[in-house]
């Protein structure tokens, strides 16, 4: 999320590129994080009658060693490349007479196209999980499908000079290519709890605080598996110095969505930290790269992408 903190906000925090927001995680290369995790997200909504839309892509390489999970019989394997792509659109509600609240409707819809990385080719299945003995996900050639359409509904509030509050859910609709493992033929949902600090002049510390139900996939283990909910933290620094540049470090760590068991447990986690830089040649377009590093066993290796990011702004009326 972007633009400025919700209410009366200064000249600065209303340029966009002088209010960095986090990389998203969906348009990182591994399945099983863009479908499962929910958005990195900044406290912060769109402005009042404002509409964006967003069109963006990643190219992405990447590789994870098999993880096995101590005595759950529990690994994920994923080795190869990726090219993403999302369009989003997100309008600003008026904020009426609550000058210190925002709020934002939008909707998502990406695509992603994974595949074995000719580097690493001799090196095992593109995506392969399992958990307590049984195969639930698990894919040997390069595939491409669209992920399940998102929507979500936010508001924001301005706390104090520099400091805001957002709340954000998401649903997912029934659809996405089912037959491909990137959607389901449930409805999902998401909450997020999101945290915006101005720690300096163009210098900002988002944290977030979420949960998702995602629904159950189907068509890659010959049969429908319910998930657990997946419950992930995630702490963004963001630094513009100048309008054309921004920097960022960022460090996510959550469940894993493995069969519902019943058994309460964090089982290998999925953790990452990753450093990324922006630059912008005009307002509305952005380029960048981003490198992640793995905190545990069942966080990839390492992923290295490219980021491209256009922007188009309107008014809704």
């Amino acid at each position: 999320m972007t633009l400025a903190l919700a209410g009366a906000a200064t000249a600065d925090e209303q340029v966009p590129e002088r209010r960095p927001e986090p990389v998203p995680l969906r348009l990182q290369a591994p399945l099983l994080r863009s479908v499962y995790l929910p958005a990195v997200a900044a406290a912060t909504t769109a402005a009042p009658d404002e509409v964006q839309r967003l069109n963006a892509c990643t190219v992405s390489v990447f590789r994870q060693s098999d993880a096995g999970g101590g005595g759950s019989g529990t690994h994920v394997t994923t080795v190869g490349d990726a090219v993403a792509g999302v369009a989003q659109v997100r309008v600003g509600l008026p904020q009426g007479r609550l000058p210190d609240l925002g709020f934002e409707y939008g909707l998502e819809v990406a695509a992603l196209r994974w595949g074995r990385s000719p580097k690493f080719r001799d090196e095992g299945p593109v995506l392969d999980a399992e958990y307590g003995g049984a195969r639930w996900l698990g894919v040997t050639e390069p595939e491409a499908g669209l992920l399940a359409p998102v929507a979500w509904l936010a508001g924001a509030w301005r706390a104090g000079a520099g400091v805001g509050l957002a709340v954000r859910g998401d649903v997912s609709f029934p659809g996405g290519s089912r037959r491909r493992g990137t959607g389901t033929r449930e409805w999902g949902a998401a909450g997020t709890l999101a945290l915006g600090v101005r720690l300096a002049p163009h210098c900002w510390f988002d944290a977030n605080a979420s949960v998702a139900w995602p629904g159950r996939p189907d068509g890659l283990a010959g049969g429908r598996v319910r998930l657990a909910p997946v419950w992930q933290g995630a702490l963004a620094l963001s630094w513009a110095p100048l309008p054309e540049w921004s920097f960022h470090l960022q460090a996510v760590l959550a469940t894993n969505p493995f069969p519902a068991t019943g058994i309460a447990r964090l089982d290998e986690p999925p953790g990452e930290i990753a450093v990324a830089a922006r630059f912008r040649p005009v307002a509305d377009l952005a380029l960048g790269v981003w490198f992640a590093e793995d905190l545990t066993r069942l966080a990839p290796d390492f992923t290295v992408a490219l980021l491209l990011e256009y922007r188009l702004r309107g008014r809704s009326r």
